[in-house]
């Protein structure tokens, strides 16, 4: 008897749940090399509400790639680093400064946006229209020695819940969506990562 309960549950959650697809675009597939070079985080862009979360990722994950040749802008002292401007590229200007006043090699920029937030983490009820959870989330790194971009990395995540739905289901909000997307590009970058 208590295996069915159990088992009903299992199958009330997993029919009740939508799931979220994730789209990779960008250098994919490419290797990164972090055998050599200091390597700079610069503040993290995103929503408040998942920026912390993003931020201690971040600092754990490249932190066992790099060990000691790695820093975040907030954990450097004595560094001058000018003010970023919120666009797609930065320029050569700006990076040349950036190398002048932190003598790093590599900096690391991550991006984290809302596009959509139509849906909670619990949905009740009949849906009458078509409502969608869409986050996008990047990462793109910049030799300071070439003065360019040379890594760029976007996952964007969605989750659709279809017109005239009557379920009562469980649904991952953008915040949720936000975090697994990075998790995912982090992934990518370890499976991927130069050994050799």
């Amino acid at each position: 008897m208590k295996k069915i309960v159990i088992l009903t549950i299992i199958f009330i959650t997993f029919t009740s749940c939508h799931f979220p697809n994730y789209r990779h675009s960008g250098n994919v597939n490419s290797s990164l090399d972090f055998r050599k070079g200091k390597w700079l985080l610069n503040n993290i862009e995103s929503p408040k509400g998942v920026n912390f979360i993003l931020s201690k990722i971040a600092r754990e994950k490249f932190s066992k790639l790099l060990g000691e040749r790695f820093s975040t802008l907030n954990q450097s002292k004595g560094i001058l680093v000018p003010l970023i401007e919120k666009n797609n590229n930065l320029r050569k200007s700006t990076l040349r400064d950036i190398k002048n006043g932190t003598g790093f090699d590599f900096l690391i920029n991550i991006k984290a946006k809302t596009n959509k937030n139509e849906i909670g983490d619990l949905q009740i009820g009949s849906v009458y229209s078509r409502l969608e959870n869409n986050v996008e989330v990047s990462i793109e790194i910049y030799d300071l020695n070439l003065l360019e971009r040379f890594y760029f990395h976007s996952v964007i995540g969605r989750l659709t819940v279809k017109e005239n739905n009557q379920d009562f289901a469980f649904a991952k909000g953008t915040e949720n969506l936000t975090i697994k997307g990075f998790e995912k590009i982090m992934k990518k970058i370890k499976k991927n990562e130069r050994k050799n």
